[in-house]
């Protein structure tokens, strides 16, 4: 099946924050200095040059350059990008993702088509899960 992702016409509600590279760095940081009670809602990735943050569309915060990622409502394990949709349908471009890519169970990220990453292992905010991102020994 040869999938695609394309413009779409209504955007989707956001459920993740983005960053790669300079801007990973930058939504760290943003991250960090969050209110207590809005850094508790949300849950961090950090891997290589990239942050991903999960959690309610009223705690994201906004970075300037990062991107947003919602889900469409029949496939809500898969976040696209928010000005995106799926070609063919979401749920079999789901399946197909997750058997082509042996994704654990879990929601997922798509950034492009070939590049995916699990949500499932996402943990709270902390300096240490983004130690990394902000040029800082792992402790």
């Amino acid at each position: 099946m040869r999938a695609l992702l394309r413009a779409r016409h209504d955007a989707l509600a956001p459920r993740a924050v983005v960053g790669q590279g300079v801007v990973a760095k930058t939504l760290a940081a943003r991250l960090l200095v969050l209110p207590e009670p809005q850094r508790r809602q949300l849950r961090v990735v950090s891997v290589d040059q990239l942050v991903i943050a999960v959690g309610p569309e009223d705690a994201l915060p906004w970075v300037d350059g990062a991107r947003y990622l919602g889900a469409e409502p029949h496939a809500p394990g898969m976040l696209i990008p928010t000005l995106s949709e799926t070609e063919p349908a979401a749920p079999l471009v789901e399946r197909a993702l997750r058997r082509a890519h042996a994704l654990p169970e879990g929601p997922f990220a798509v950034l492009s088509l070939s590049t995916l990453v699990p949500l499932a292992r996402a943990t709270p905010i902390s300096r240490a899960a983004l130690a990394g991102q902000l040029g800082e020994p792992d402790r």
